[in-house]
């Protein structure tokens, strides 16, 4: 099933989160790949909204920067 415009742009909007935190906390891929239990290929992935996000990825990504899954969901689209 092709993702409608909304949820592709919901996508791009988590994955700009997700980079500007990363880089706002000074992490590398690897290092935010490391505390979210995550491959690097998978940060770069979702970064670039490259792939469909799973939630439990999201929430691995908020725990690592101490942070709550609605930080980066709320309000994406």
């Amino acid at each position: 099933m092709a993702m409608t415009n909304e949820e592709i742009a919901w996508l791009k909007a988590i994955g700009k989160r997700i980079k500007i935190a990363r880089v706002e906390h000074d992490l590398s891929q690897d290092d935010l790949a490391r505390r979210a239990s995550l491959t690097r290929n998978q940060v770069s992935a979702i970064e670039r909204s490259a792939q469909q996000l799973k939630l439990y990825e999201i929430n691995r990504i908020a725990g690592a920067f101490g942070a709550d899954l609605a930080d980066f969901i709320g309000g994406a689209s």
